[in-house]
């Protein structure tokens, strides 16, 4: 049986209805429970996913900070300004990093490459910084003289003191060349000894009555002093000695002067205990008086007063005098066999005045028994 063909307008119909133009969206079905979600499009506000951030940043940081030595290098090498950049990252580190450092060595190489920068004032503070990081005497005295040393100079050479007048002007000794600083310390250390030594001597030379004041100058310049000879030798043993030498002295100076006065107060002493005669009268067992002649003892004069209480004066004097000596020598157990003497005596003398009647104390004044 034949197929029955279409009229050639209906066929035309049929497929403009099936390839004509879309229609209208039509509602979304609701999603079905379980599905995937829809992607959704990305705008320009969206941020996109950021990377995986470096799992060990710090580790890689560290292994491109330099070793000391490296830094070092960079100094030996005159790249100094690039020295300066890495020793202040490594003195920037906190914690286990900054272990692996030396605080005191990072702070001399900054110095050091501040004088080869020209850089006096920066080197002197790094200088100062790197003394207050060591508890080492010697480094620290070694500190201490790089800065006087660079505070000292014109256009960080330091000029030598000429040994008198009319010796010609000493050459300027370089502080940024490493192989000069060492003979600058030395000079410094020469000079300051050849200003010393003559108020040494006359501090020796001194040895009249009590004055020990310009033996306690020339100890506690001399103390002063000890950091140079350290920083320069290694030890401070010669002006230790001296210093030895002058406590020794000043301490000569005040038991002699105990012993004056001690000898003083015991003429005064011997001659009150004298027995000179004294006319008594006395009553009679037969009525009325008689008279007798007895001898006692002398006794403390008026004249005797004034030279005992200048005893008195005197050691208490002698007492503050050894307690200065002592801590101007850095040992008070060197004066307390004269502190002890002076003391005695100064109580053997208040004893002797109220005997007499007068109660003295120092800066006190006297005062009368029964006032």
């Amino acid at each position: 049986m034949n197929r029955p063909t279409l009229p050639l307008a209906t066929a035309a119909l049929a497929l403009l209805t099936a390839f004509g133009p879309p229609t209208a969206a039509q509602p979304a079905s609701p999603k079905a429970a379980g599905d995937p979600p829809a992607a959704q499009p990305q705008g320009k506000d969206e941020k996109k996913p950021q990377k995986a951030a470096n799992p060990s940043p710090a580790k890689s940081e560290s292994e491109a900070l330099p070793t000391t030595e490296e830094v070092k290098k960079q100094v030996a090498d005159g790249n100094a300004a690039e020295a300066v950049k890495q020793i202040a990252r490594l003195l920037s580190l906190r914690g286990k990093a900054a272990e692996a450092y030396d605080k005191y060595e990072l702070l001399t190489l900054k110095a050091d490459a501040h004088l080869r920068l020209r850089a006096g004032a920066a080197a002197a503070a790094a200088f100062r910084q790197a003394g207050e990081a060591t508890e080492a005497p010697e480094k620290k005295a070694h500190c201490r003289v790089m800065e006087e040393l660079i505070r000292r100079s014109k256009g960080l050479a330091y000029v030598p003191r000429r040994p008198d007048k009319n010796a010609a002007r000493p050459e300027p000794i370089d502080l940024v060349d490493p192989e000069s600083r060492g003979r600058a310390l030395g000079q410094l250390f020469k000079d300051e000894m050849s200003e010393l030594m003559p108020h040494v001597e006359a501090a020796k030379a001194n040895k009249s009555g009590t004055g020990v004041g310009p033996i306690i100058k020339a100890m506690a310049s001399l103390r002063e002093a000890e950091y140079l000879e350290l920083a320069v030798n290694g030890s401070a043993d010669q002006l230790r000695a001296m210093v030895e030498d002058l406590r020794n002295a000043g301490k000569d100076v005040l038991q002699k002067a105990v012993d004056r006065a001690g000898k003083q107060a015991d003429r005064i002493a011997t001659l009150a205990n004298e027995t000179v005669p004294e006319r008594q009268v006395i009553p009679s067992s037969r009525g009325g008086y008689r008279a007798r002649t007895i001898r006692v003892p002398r006794g403390i004069q008026e004249e005797d007063v004034p030279v005992l209480k200048k005893i008195a004066d005197g050691c208490d004097e002698i007492v503050a005098q050894a307690e200065a000596l002592s801590e101007a020598s850095g040992d008070g157990t060197q004066f307390e066999d004269v502190i002890d003497a002076a003391e005695d005596l100064r109580v053997h003398v208040q004893r002797m005045l109220r005997v007499h009647g007068t109660e003295y104390t120092k800066r006190q004044g006297e005062r009368r028994r029964g006032d």
